[in-house]
């Protein structure tokens, strides 16, 4: 038989219809239902009452809404595309803990029940609803009392999972379990295992997770405590109870310092104490999940954080070297989301990214790992995964999970996202270095629009980029890179006050390659982080030579690229050479062009701001090039503004490169940065340059680009330089 319409059949067959009371407090509720106008129904319904209530068309933004709200009930279509409405109450659950989770359906009562099981949800709205009936649903759930904290549970103990006993003593487990079917529901599953190792076998298996750990202090194959810190390591999260045969508070802490819940004295483990133990060591255990959920896992998404994803890559590099096993890590970064984000508001980009994170999971196996790293860059640690034709397989998937739009808001939002893969220990002899490898695979497979790298395709002849990518590792090897150094000089002194070293490339049978010839294949492989820190630590090298010749006072600035300079480890290398060296920090500039600084990377401004913590500035190269703003300008914390060469070219024959120019000295003045004209040719360049203000210059006409001993010849003759036709 058909319910009332609008009636809630609750889990035990009861149903009320209370009055609402309009001076209930105001709450939040959270209605997903994929038909619009049953959306439009329930606001309107609730619109003059005293309560805030969500609507989501979709699973992705149900679960969104859930990452960021707590809500006092929620209520859910069970017929829905991709995921049900039962499917949505568990990936919500864990979020909810004080929330009622009601669905509501058209289907026939049988056809109904035979969706759900006990325990699911608190109840089923029947469509079409009839309003008394709804609201009074809603009355009795959203303003029922919240259970008091000091209120001592009654009834049988209720657990979902299995009570696993680890004791080796028939009698033993015989009278534990007797007590336990006393004081707990029927049905109720009890497992009894005898030795620590059949333990880590039950709690390791995907089927038998156990609710609860009773645990004897001594063991056939191990003591006590050592099988409590066995069980902790293994990420156990049900609490053990550990029971002894004595009182003995010593032991007590050092069981609760291993990692269980409680310590009991068999003897006294009558019915209500023990029922009482297990209940106070759960509600204890469910606290300390919290806490570490927010210590471990990121809040808008439910993956993993990067604590605990560098803790779990440690130990599973460390279980794969010591099996001579292979471990797969994948990179993977939104594409275009800052636009994204942009043009639709930050709560569209957090639904986004949540739903993103989803859509990720259920790609994903169980003994695989999803962390969100930060922003919208995402890494998958895949033990499972022992092959490169296995990681592209899953990075595929990925491929295929964002193929359909995401509903999120009244927006339908198409993305796509870059991987980059990695293996153990192809790749990476540590897990810093895995990271780091696909870090740099996902940079080279964003900048392709593909997944991969510069490998050759098999049976196709290689392109010159392909060769020349094949090229650098075995030119780094073998000291083909060089570099150049040109002084940047004050411009009434002409004297050199510091000098920005230049890369080139002794390529064999191609002769000096600028910059422009390989740096975009340099970026694209990920060789810009050897090459970027070898250029380092020359540049170092050879300033403490040209110092000994003009001062100690001479600046150096160094050009790099955004992706050598978000490298995670950038800083901490700088910083780990301004010590060697026993360098001034505030004596290096880090140089970007203009388009770097502008792509707003928060690993790059991460790094950026760790230097200028020290004293190392940051030099936008290419100024007056690009589209830079002044807000965006002084969020870059620059040290240096470089006017572009293509304005110094016309300043003769240009008002408007002049008007330029003093715009920019006077941009400088404003924000206290200093300003250094790029690429001055002639001695009425250098004048022009003079009388609009600017006080610092760099270009043939001080001094071309030359080798360090090139330098040190010139420098010695003499350090102040001046064009041979001044």
């Amino acid at each position: 038989m058909t319910p009332p319409p609008g009636s809630l059949a609750s889990c035990n067959g009861e149903s009320t219809r209370p009055v609402w009371d309009a001076t209930a407090k105001a709450h939040r509720v959270l209605f997903v239902d994929d038909d619009p106008i049953c959306r439009r129904h329930f606001e309107v319904l609730l619109a003059s009452r005293d309560i805030v209530v969500d609507v989501a068309a979709s699973a992705d933004e149900a679960i969104g809404f859930a990452r960021r709200h707590q809500y006092r009930v929620i209520v859910c279509d069970l017929v829905m595309p991709r995921l049900d409405g039962l499917a949505v109450i568990e990936r919500v659950r864990p979020t909810q803990a004080d929330a009622r989770f009601l669905v509501t359906t058209a289907l026939e009562p049988v056809q109904a029940r035979g969706m759900l099981r006990g325990g699911q949800v608190d109840g089923v709205l029947w469509k079409p609803w009839e309003v008394g009936s709804l609201l009074a649903v809603l009355e009795r759930l959203v303003t029922r009392p919240d259970r008091s904290p000091t209120q001592e549970p009654s009834g049988p103990l209720d657990l979902v999972g299995t009570v696993l006993i680890v004791d080796d003593s028939p009698y033993d487990v015989a009278r534990l379990t007797a007590l336990l079917r006393a004081g707990m529901t029927k049905g109720t599953c009890i497992c009894a295992v005898a030795s620590l190792g059949e333990a880590v076998a039950h709690v390791t298996s995907e089927a038998n997770r156990p609710a609860v750990v009773l645990l004897d202090l001594h063991l056939p194959d191990a003591d006590g405590l050592k099988a409590v810190a066995r069980l902790s390591e293994l990420g156990l999260e049900a609490p053990i109870i550990v029971i002894g045969d004595w009182q003995d508070e010593a032991v007590a802490v050092q069981a609760v310092q291993a990692g269980a819940q409680d310590y009991m004295v068999r003897e006294h483990a009558d019915e209500r104490r023990l029922i009482r133990t297990i209940r106070q060591a759960v509600g204890r255990n469910d606290s300390q999940l919290k806490l570490t959920r927010v210590a471990l896992y990121d809040q808008l998404t439910g993956a993993a954080n990067r604590v605990l994803f560098e803790r779990r890559a440690e130990q599973a590099v460390s279980a794969a070297r010591a099996q001579t096993t292979k471990l797969g890590l994948l990179f993977v970064d939104l594409d275009r989301f800052k636009s994204i984000n942009d043009r639709n508001g930050h709560d569209v980009g957090d639904a986004l990214l949540s739903a993103f994170a989803m859509r990720l999971s259920d790609c994903l196996q169980p003994s695989d790992l999803l962390c969100r790293l930060g922003g919208d860059e995402f890494a998958i640690l895949a033990p499972r995964i022992q092959t490169h034709e296995e990681a592209h397989e899953l990075a595929s998937a990925f491929s295929e999970a964002m193929s359909l739009p995401f509903e999120l808001s009244g927006h339908t939002l198409a993305v796509s996202a870059s991987v980059g893969v990695a293996l153990f220990p192809d790749d990476g002899a540590n897990e810093k270095e895995l990271l780091r490898s696909a870090d740099v695979a996902m940079y080279a497979a964003k900048g392709h629009q593909r997944r991969g790298s510069l490998a050759p395709t098999p049976g196709k002849p290689q392109t010159e980029r392909e060769l020349m990518a094949q090229s650098l590792r075995p030119a780094l090897e073998n000291n083909e890179f060089v570099l150049y150094f040109q002084p940047i000089v004050d411009l009434a002194t002409r004297k050199p006050l510091a000098v920005e070293a230049l890369l080139r490339w002794q390529r064999s049978e191609h002769g000096l390659l600028m910059p422009t010839a390989f740096l975009s294949v340099l970026d694209e492989t990920g060789m810009i982080i050897p090459v970027g820190r070898w250029v380092l630590k020359e540049a170092f090298r050879e300033v403490t030579r040209f110092r000994a010749l003009v001062g100690e006072g001479l600046g150096l600035s160094v050009n790099c690229t955004a992706t050598q300079v978000a490298d995670r480890n950038f800083a901490s290398e700088v910083v780990g050479m301004l010590k060697q060296r026993g360098c001034d920090p505030a004596l290096l500039e880090i140089e970007l062009d203009e388009a770097s600084l502008a792509r707003k990377s928060e690993a790059l401004a991460e790094s950026l701001r760790e230097l200028k913590a020290i004293g190392v500035g940051a030099c936008m190269d290419d100024f007056g090039s690009g589209t830079s703003s002044l807000t965006e300008l002084r969020r870059a914390g620059l040290k240096t503004l470089k006017i572009d060469r293509s304005v110094v070219n016309d300043l003769q024959g240009s008002e408007e490169s002049r008007a330029t120019v003093e715009a920019i000295v006077a941009i400088g003045r404003g924000l206290r940065v200093r300003v250094i004209a790029e690429g001055v040719e002639t001695e009425a360049q250098h004048r022009v340059l003079r009388g609009l203000g600017c006080e610092l210059g760099q270009g043939r006409f001080y001094g071309s680009p030359m080798t360090s001993d090139e330098l040190c010849l010139t420098w010695t003759a003499s350090p102040t330089f001046k064009s041979t036709s001044a």
